[in-house]
């Protein structure tokens, strides 16, 4: 590879040269500053030159920088309340990473991003949420301070490329994807885990656990879940089965305690999809496993949570037993209520929607009052309300696409088995949605958000991997401009 250099006084520097030279004059020159105008500050200079230092060599490792910053993406799906300190040094790191990712890929590489019809549906469905969907807002007179909240979950929509091309240049960027999926999901799993171990801890009385409950955060769970649950069966190796069988028990522990009926529901639903598409070895396979899973994890929660078994047993049927009675369920009914009044909105504005974070007026059937709020319960409504029938349809085609290209490629002999199976637990993921939809703002909330985001890239990096048009093309994941070289 040709190396640039510079001309300076004589002697010829190269540019990594200078770029160390004037990161060594920068660094000093905030030592002196903070020093100088805030001496109570340098004790935390050594940390922040560290961090930087740690981000220097993170983006010389791509492989290794984009496994970092996609794993350590759990680091904001914590359940402590407001900003904390982790969640904004992550969130530049996020943001930093994205930028530079798109930065090289627009302008340095020379090589295409989007790649057919469903790539563009999810490109317009970045550029014109974020623009048009602000516009919008602005114009209808729109909290700024949550349109701020929906405007970054929308920017999460900016992972799919990245993931898409990783799964499609790495030999084993399938498998690492899928690990990282899980590594979130156990992430969050603990997290549950605490709640309730604190919730129990300074509860005054047993039945007091009944009703706790950790929302948001499930369809990662039951994303994660499903991804190990269709991969189970293929693997050979009987030590690896049983090593993600135990993790997928954990998994749904934690779905568990978010006692969110919906993604109970969700998870049975995709888990029966999964069954019902795969071949009839591995379709028998599941079947055993989803047995053995059932009787091990009531064995563990009988040996090592006897104590307080009742108790989540009753708080879990008596969320059940709304399912069927919706005539009781004031929530279910509220929500419908809600939806009604904003699509009298819809009605008078279809075409464009009212864009982010605009208000709606409903009256609270529960509370008895009148609401003003900008958060739509039932998914399909949210959209219709925000981006109109231009988002519907954008959105409505870059799930259904996704959901049909992995349909379809199940059956291609050409993938590995892994890769089928892989492709069942994203339909399954896919088709299942549709529930959640009913019950909470997917394409508004981060972390539905970046879950749904996460499985169809998932899809289309594997669907891509082996297209025609671009298996000719594939690079040294990273790779200078021009340098090429069969996938490692």
């Amino acid at each position: 590879m040709k190396q640039t250099s510079i001309l300076l006084y004589g002697t010829t520097l190269r540019w990594g040269n200078v770029a160390l030279m004037a990161a060594l004059m920068g660094s000093l020159g905030i030592v002196g500053l903070v020093t100088w105008n805030a001496p109570d500050l340098t004790i935390f200079l050594p940390v922040v030159l560290l961090a930087l230092s740690a981000g220097v060599i993170l983006f010389t490792k791509p492989r290794f920088n984009f496994i970092v910053w996609l794993g350590a993406f759990a680091l904001l799906f914590s359940s402590e309340k407001g900003i904390q300190l982790h969640e904004v040094v992550y969130g530049l790191y996020f943001y930093t990473y994205l930028n530079h990712w798109y930065i090289r890929r627009l302008f340095l590489y020379n090589r295409p991003i989007v790649h057919g019809r469903t790539d563009i549906a999810f490109g317009l469905w970045l550029g014109l949420g974020l623009s048009l969907g602000v516009g919008l807002s602005l114009l209808f007179g729109a909290d700024l301070t949550r349109l701020r909240g929906e405007w970054l979950a929308l920017t999460l929509i900016a992972i799919y490329f990245p993931i898409k091309e990783f799964c499609m240049r790495e030999k084993h960027g399938l498998a690492i994807l899928i690990a990282i999926l899980t590594f979130i999901g156990l992430w969050i799993t603990l997290d549950n885990v605490l709640v309730a171990r604190h919730t129990l801890a300074s509860a005054t009385a047993l039945w007091e656990f009944e009703t706790v409950r950790k929302a948001g955060r499930e369809l990662l769970l039951v994303f994660s879940g499903i991804m190990l649950l269709s991969v189970l069966p293929v693997l050979k190796n009987r030590a690896q089965q049983i090593g993600l069988a135990f993790v997928l028990m954990i998994l749904l522990g934690g779905l568990v305690l978010t006692k969110s009926r919906a993604y109970w529901v969700e998870f049975l639903v995709a888990a029966v999809i999964l069954i019902a598409i795969a071949p009839g070895v591995e379709r028998k396979r599941l079947m055993a496993w989803c047995g053995a899973g059932i009787v091990i994890l009531s064995i563990v929660s009988i040996l090592f949570f006897s104590t307080y078994i009742n108790l989540i047993i009753v708080g879990i049927s008596s969320r059940f037993a709304t399912l069927g009675a919706a005539s009781a369920d004031l929530s279910l009914l509220n929500r419908f209520v809600e939806a009604s009044s904003v699509m009298e909105m819809v009605g008078r504005n279809p075409i464009l929607g009212y864009g982010l974070a605009t208000d709606y007026s409903f009256f609270d059937i529960i509370a008895l009052r009148t609401y003003t709020r900008s958060y739509v319960h039932i998914g399909f409504v949210a959209v219709l309300y925000k981006f109109g029938l231009w988002g519907s349809l954008l959105i409505g085609y870059a799930w259904l696409s996704s959901l049909s290209i992995a349909f379809v490629d199940t059956q291609r002999e050409s993938f590995s088995t892994f890769e089928r199976a892989a492709l069942r637990g994203i339909v399954a993921c896919l088709a299942s949605t549709v529930l959640p939809m009913i019950t909470s703002s997917v394409f508004f909330e981060s972390d539905k958000l970046s879950a749904f985001i996460f499985i169809t890239a998932l899809g289309a990096g594997i669907h891509f991997k082996y297209d025609r048009d671009t298996k000719a093309s594939k690079s040294l994941e990273f790779a200078p401009p021009g340098m090429t070289a069969d996938v490692p």
